[in-house]
């Protein structure tokens, strides 16, 4: 090989006739740096390259929600416009929504009922009552009969034990009725959250701060449910959209900050830095690239969705 110099030196110490390898040598030793130099040229430029190097990207919303009609109705208030900013929260759709506040009203009406009858506890009281006195008649009429044997018919005191023990039972049914209650009161609360989601889906709310960009409905239409209502963009944070060669995948990673070039002719020199936050596991098979995203902050910048620019990568 004619960069490998320790191969050059063996075969100078193994040489018989070492006069004769010496003109030999001097021409090796040349070629080898030859080489050499060669290499350390082509990894130069291979370096610059790659730092050199640019891809076309575009911006791209991070967050773009088409927000969708959780059931059918119709439209009764519209209370936003196409190019409106919103915060998250924000009452933007109103669809029909008495039937369900009516069922509202009536799961609460239910819940507080239930709520009555789980707290009312005269019935056990009466029944602990009634099984205390009677348990005195029977212990009575025992020492009575002890005392004054006979004094107290067998029968009568038969007739009070069945008594006393129709209390326990009557004290025991009052304990199950009251864990009744307790359960009616546990479905009627949930039956009354549900209500109140259900009359809650009536009114469609901005899930983040942003721009409502596209209205696709307006008051007095109907609409299915999951049909998009209307569309809401965030400008603060953008994603870039680029597409790498295969063998520029392998330099990069996850974390890797990139810089954007905006092709703008009203800004000049706006460089925007970024960072790499998904790298596909998939290769285009016919143009052998893999597409990436970088995110940057846009709060300030003013870039809007779908402009084009330049990507490089930053070591």
């Amino acid at each position: 090989m004619l960069c490998n110099a320790s191969d050059i030196v063996t075969d100078f110490l193994m040489a018989s006739d070492k006069k004769t390898m010496i003109p030999k040598i001097f021409t090796n030793l040349s070629m080898a740096m030859l080489c050499l130099i060669g290499m350390v040229i082509s990894l130069f430029t291979q370096t610059s390259l790659a730092q050199d190097a640019r891809w076309v990207a575009k911006t791209m919303p991070v967050h773009d929600i088409e927000l969708a009609s959780y059931d059918l109705g119709r439209i009764e208030k519209v209370n936003v416009s196409v190019g409106q900013s919103v915060t998250a929260g924000t009452e933007l759709v109103v669809l029909d929504s008495d039937s369900t506040f009516a069922g509202q009203q009536i799961a609460t009406i239910q819940r507080q009922i239930a709520k009555t009858e789980s707290e009312n506890d005269i019935e056990l009281r009466y029944a602990n009552k009634s099984r205390d006195v009677l348990v005195k008649n029977v212990e009575r009429s025992r020492l009575a009969n002890l005392q004054y044997p006979q004094s107290i018919p067998d029968i009568e005191i038969e007739q009070q034990r069945l008594e006393k023990e129709q209390a326990e039972l009557s004290a025991e049914l009052a304990q199950q009725k009251i864990a009744i209650n307790q359960n009616n009161l546990n479905l009627r609360v949930e039956e009354e959250s549900l209500a109140k989601i259900l009359h809650a889906r009536r009114t469609l709310r901005a899930p983040i701060d942003g721009i409502v960009v596209e209205l696709k409905k307006d008051a007095g239409e109907s609409v299915a449910a999951g049909e998009t209502v209307l569309r809401i963009v965030n400008l603060d944070r953008l994603r870039l959209v680029s597409r790498l060669e295969q063998n520029a995948i392998s330099r990069i990673a996850v974390g890797d900050s990139v810089r954007f070039f905006p092709q703008r002719d009203t800004v000049k020199d706006l460089v925007v830095i970024g960072k790499i936050t998904f790298i596909s596991p998939e290769l285009n098979p016919e143009e052998e690239v893999v597409e990436i995203w970088a995110e940057f902050d846009n709060h300030e910048l003013g870039l809007l969705i779908g402009e084009k620019g330049e990507l490089a990568i930053l070591d």
